[in-house]
């Protein structure tokens, strides 16, 4: 590579016209990142009168691989209605891998989410590198199942271009740490089962996001190699009182079960939601749990 020697092989007794396969393994331990030369070069024998093909190089990047993540890696919600903003970010990114665009897709639960907002970040919007603008593009996919049987989870595809010059050329190329992209989610579902006697009698819904079918490419539309991150994430219920979900027993809580209060199923005012200890009738000791929860808020 760049005039110095990997390796090299003697042959002999080929037959005429035949070919032959030779490898060699390049330890780069050491080898600065960049982009280097390799040339391969066989020696003309004699009576060799097919010779054009004796030389061939290449071009090779060396370098560390860049890493598709999610920030912040955990997140706890509280609240029904709640919105958070996600991050996904490209980090370790050398100049050397002359990267121009990625797409990706963020896998997540959508009886727990919805997608509010999807945002280009400011990394590939960089003025040291952004001369001409970019692309952004993306689509919120519900579940599909390829004809092969395959099922593709419900996510957000997002793309993202670096545009060229009028030449179709990039003068300079993306490098270092930031965000790609954002996207805001609110919580569209939350169990209630938080008692301020007994703490949580059901557990936190843990779901995670997911990074899939990432892309990388350079300036000549080569994959460049990289790793991707997943991310966590948990929706904590609210009380076993907090009927209307809004995140508080107050008064209101308190009336609504009132409105129920001495039915049980096949009744007309029956709601199941309002039979706070599950034994199929809304009585005085339904009215007694709201009122021993009264004033309870989630902790910040």
């Amino acid at each position: 590579y760049d005039d110095n020697l990997i390796g090299s092989e003697a042959i002999t007794d080929m037959v005429p016209g035949s070919t032959l396969e030779l490898t060699f393994s390049w330890d780069t331990t050491g080898v600065p990142y960049g982009t280097y030369t390799l040339k391969a070069e066989a020696s003309i024998v004699p009576g060799e009168t097919d010779t054009q093909d004796n030389i061939k190089t290449t071009a090779v990047r060396i370098g560390k691989k860049p890493i598709l993540t999610i920030k912040p890696p955990t997140y706890t919600a509280k609240l029904l209605g709640e919105t958070f903003t996600i991050n996904v970010t490209i980090n370790d990114l050398g100049e050397y891998w002359r990267v121009v665009g990625l797409e990706f897709r963020v896998a997540y639960n959508n009886t727990l989410l919805k997608v509010i907002e999807v945002t280009e970040g400011p990394f590939m919007r960089d003025p040291r590198w952004n001369k001409h603008g970019t692309f952004f593009i993306y689509y919120v996919e519900g579940k599909t199942v390829l004809p092969n049987g395959t099922v593709i989870p419900p996510h957000v595809l997002i793309g993202i271009l670096l545009l060229p010059n009028a030449t179709g050329c990039w003068e300079e190329f993306p490098h270092g740490d930031g965000v790609v992209a954002s996207i805001t989610f609110e919580v569209i579902y939350q169990d209630r089962g938080y008692d301020r006697r007994l703490g949580y009698i059901i557990p936190p819904i843990t779901s995670s996001f997911v990074l899939f079918k990432s892309r990388i490419v350079d300036d000549e539309g080569l994959l460049i190699p990289h790793d991707a991150e997943g991310w966590q994430y948990a929706i904590y219920p609210t009380n076993i009182a907090d009927v209307n979900y809004d995140g508080y027993v107050g008064i209101d809580d308190v009336f609504i079960i009132a409105q129920a209060f001495g039915e049980e199923p096949g009744r007309p005012r029956w709601n199941p939601d309002l039979d706070l200890n599950k034994d199929n009738y809304v009585g005085i000791d339904d009215v007694w749990i709201a009122a021993s929860n009264f004033g309870w808020e989630p902790d910040p």
